[in-house]
């Protein structure tokens, strides 16, 4: 049974977050590409962050991106 809710949690400041390769496929030889480039976290791309929710005082977005180890 799913209770219906999300983790949100804290990170630390020098963490690397990856947007999600959305493109075509090239093709070519060779593992695909993974990650489309770093999420600037002053400075969302909307392609990939979606508005859940808004208030008076607050807006809510959320994505699916890939946190970079060590």
């Amino acid at each position: 049974m799913t209770a219906g809710l999300h983790l949100i949690s804290r990170l630390r400041d020098d963490s690397v977050l990856m947007y999600e390769y959305r493109g075509q496929k090239t093709g070519k030889k060779g593992r695909p590409k993974k990650y489309a480039g770093r999420v600037d976290v002053k400075n969302l791309d909307t392609d990939y962050f979606c508005l859940d929710m808004v208030t008076k005082d607050i807006q809510i977005y959320s994505a699916v991106v890939y946190s970079k180890e060590g």
